[in-house]
């Protein structure tokens, strides 16, 4: 089966994770995949040349870039011969469905976040979603109960699925732990208010002292963020830049813990390693089997969660030992490449010609 996948950019985020360990997945099933997108940013570390198409206009909201882009995938679409279409925001759900419908590929849509929505598009967009993009999908998935709760409430919507971002299980012989704290995030005005608190946490907690900080990713507020770890933090902090989700889970094992959000919990869970739940606005605390179904209703991102006090993350940071290995088996269960994969292959397989 020959499997298209549109995205609007390939930033190397949680969305793009998303998409590389499905495509890996289905990829290893006998299946062919192409991703298709703005950019080749990122998207050339999981992709042979011939497997990934730049059509440059699928990231421009103006009309006229929109019509080239439509009149562009509708091209490749035909030069390709895709068995199915798998489409990702954000603009690209306009035009992928419309060069989609033109050429009958069969196609469902990706919802990862509250944006992925169109909102932010206006009343023409949104409509668009509702009256042609939701309505003739196959499938409208979503990454979390609150995604899901959102396209049912505003459009209405059918065949609305949950699917998580999936994550493969590392079973891997376990490795020392090290003097070590990782936090992945990309480094932009979303993300940094939270980082900013951890290092505030590192600095008051005294047992966190002589640990190195570790910081992966890359953004806008990258150049802003160095300057101010240089100018008010004291302490071991290195600036790692974009790394590879290969990467990301090697230093993750051997992390005393990590700090992030969404996929970044998925990861350190599925290598026994505590999580502290890094928000848009602050610090959630510690992900523990206690909160664990309500961190995950929001896809581990923090929206509708307090910040908590540093004063508790130290009294949390004492436990996390005992966390690890209690929530390892939910994530087996809930994100497992080989169940959601599974699934995915199956779904698409029923809705083909």
């Amino acid at each position: 089966m020959k499997i298209g996948i549109l995205t609007e950019a390939f930033l190397g985020g949680g969305l793009e994770s998303n998409i590389e360990t499905y495509a890996n997945y289905l990829s290893s099933h006998q299946n062919e995949f192409t991703i298709i997108t703005s950019t080749d940013l990122h998207v050339r570390n999981i992709c042979q040349k011939s497997s990934y198409k730049i059509i440059t206009e699928l990231n421009s909201f103006s009309e006229q870039a929109t019509q080239t882009a439509i009149k562009k995938l509708a091209h490749h679409f035909g030069e390709a011969h895709y068995d199915y279409l798998l489409i990702h925001p954000f603009l690209t759900f306009r035009t992928g469905v419309i060069a989609a419908r033109k050429m009958g590929i069969p196609y469902s849509l990706f919802f990862h976040g509250p944006g992925s929505l169109g909102e932010v598009y206006g009343k023409d967009f949104t409509n668009f979603m509702s009256t042609k993009a939701i309505k003739y999908a196959d499938y409208s998935f979503a990454v979390s109960k609150e995604i899901k709760h959102f396209i049912v409430s505003r459009y209405k919507a059918r065949n609305v699925l949950l699917l998580p971002n999936p994550i493969a299980i590392d079973v891997t012989t376990p490795v020392r732990r090290q003097k070590m704290i990782l936090i992945v995030a990309r480094l932009d005005s979303d993300k940094i208010k939270s980082i900013l608190h951890m290092l505030d946490f590192i600095q008051t907690d005294q047992s966190l002292g002589n640990y190195h900080i570790l910081i992966a990713g890359e953004g806008t507020e990258e150049k802003t963020l160095k300057q101010i770890v240089k100018r008010k933090y004291m302490g071991n902090v290195s600036f790692l830049g974009y790394i590879k989700n290969a990467d990301v889970f090697s230093i993750t094992r051997k992390s005393a813990f990590t700090v992030g959000m969404g996929r970044v919990a998925l990861e350190a869970m599925s290598t026994n390693t505590p999580i502290l739940l890094a928000g848009y606005d602050g610090l959630k605390g510690f992900i523990t089997p206690a909160n664990f179904e309500k961190m995950a209703e929001s896809n581990f991102s923090g929206r509708g969660i307090k910040n908590v006090d540093l004063s508790v993350l130290s009294e949390q940071l004492h436990a996390t030992q005992k966390f690890p290995t209690l929530l390892f088996p939910l994530i087996q269960e809930q994100y497992s490449i080989s169940i959601l994969g599974a699934r995915l292959a199956y779904l698409i397989n029923c809705n083909l010609p």
